[in-house]
């Protein structure tokens, strides 16, 4: 036993019992156990101690232990406890056993028609870059909402929705995880008074909102929204929808895509530190909407569809107009997580199938092997 897990074991104590190391990243670990007197497995998070640095964003143990307790709830990863150890902090989670990365990793490489339980009556996926039946994928795109909303609900701004820390119990539910980079949102300041300043850069690059990378020190709910839209679109294009390479590329990869800041719509933008440095020709202007009937006449509602529909050129009926409510580039204009749940898209033939349904299917496309339920890992920041 190396010097990890004799920290882990003795800061979890004799009830439970180390198995093994299943995952490691720049500011911890996480390690499997077993709760001896149940039988359970569990999720220990070792988080190394802080170190001081004005370059690097860390997570803070005590924050993120206060903000998971203020968002428990079924889509949320249950903390059991905390522990101290010599080296490090233990946080003790229940054990989600496959991450929302590996399932779209494993997609990736899996052809679509496969035999296999489906939900009663829904076809697959017309497109063969998939092996996830549409009553499937809206299992996941509904749970995801339903765990930003649960969080905002509570108060607490996640600020690192990504498919790694999007996790999927045994019973298949999708459950929101890692809050190192989480804290309790701001209530309304008295009139007259600042608004409360955050850091800025959160998020990982490829799911970062336009206010983030325009270096926005505030913001609220809405980065985790579009956070959100960018993994339910990922789901459906079965690709990133904004895979930059650096903070720059990014914005001009949103900007391109999505269209230009709006300063009727949106005049605080041209107070951000960053604005005005990158400017983006809009190659993917919508001309296919009627005069008043694009940004001028609708918000830019009709023209987000239009670029979003040549995004992903297969999606199914109401896709597109989900994902424009979630990603406009405005933050104001974006539909909380909660009104999205309720969008017709969840609504509309086929259904989400259940829980249960969605781990048979991912069994049967051979995502994830019978009997493999406890091989998979939470991710942890980089």
């Amino acid at each position: 036993m190396h010097v990890a897990e004799e920290d882990v074991a003795e800061a979890v104590g004799p009830h439970y019992s180390v198995e093994k190391l299943i995952a490691r990243g720049a500011f911890g670990e996480v390690w499997l156990a077993r709760d001896t007197r149940i039988g359970i497995r569990v999720a220990v998070k070792r988080l190394y101690h802080r170190q001081p640095s004005r370059d690097i964003i860390q997570p803070d143990p005590d924050r993120e232990i206060a903000t998971m307790r203020a968002a428990r709830h079924r889509s949320v990863v249950n903390i059991i406890g905390e522990r101290p150890g010599r080296y490090a902090r233990h946080i003790v989670m229940e054990f989600c056993p496959a991450s929302l990365a590996y399932i779209l990793a494993r997609c990736r490489g899996a052809p679509a028609a496969r035999s296999g339980a489906l939900h009663p009556g829904s076809p697959r996926q017309q497109s063969g870059d998939r092996a996830l039946s549409l009553p499937a994928l809206k299992h996941v795109a509904w749970g995801v909402l339903r765990a930003v909303a649960a969080c905002h609900a509570a108060g607490v701004l996640h600020r690192d929705v990504k498919p790694a820390n999007l996790l999927v119990s045994a019973r298949g539910e999708i459950k929101l995880g890692d809050f190192g980079l989480a804290r309790m949102a701001a209530g309304t300041p008295p009139a007259g008074a600042a608004r409360p300043a955050y850091t800025a850069g959160m998020a990982s690059r490829w799911y970062r909102a336009p206010e983030l990378l325009y270096g926005a020190h505030q913001y609220g709910p809405a980065v985790d929204v579009w956070a959100a839209g960018c993994v339910i679109g990922e789901l459906f294009r079965n690709a990133p929808l904004f895979p930059g390479g650096g903070d720059i590329e990014q914005l001009c990869i949103v900007l391109s895509k999505m269209g230009s800041v709006d300063l009727a719509e949106w005049p605080e933008a041209a107070d951000l530190p960053d604005f005005g440095r990158v400017v983006v020709p809009d190659t993917n202007a919508d001309t296919d909407s009627p005069p008043g009937e694009g940004p001028a006449g609708d918000g830019g509602q009709r023209a987000t569809v239009g670029r979003l529909r040549r995004l992903i050129p297969r999606a199914p009926e109401g896709l597109v107009e989900l994902l424009a409510a979630l990603l406009r580039v405005t933050p104001s204009k974006r539909v909380s997580a909660e009104q999205a749940m309720l969008d017709g898209f969840f609504f509309s033939w086929p259904p989400p199938c259940t829980g249960d349904e969605f781990v048979a299917e991912l069994e049967a496309a051979g995502i994830i092997e019978r009997g493999a339920w406890g091989q998979e890992h939470h991710a942890l920041p980089d």
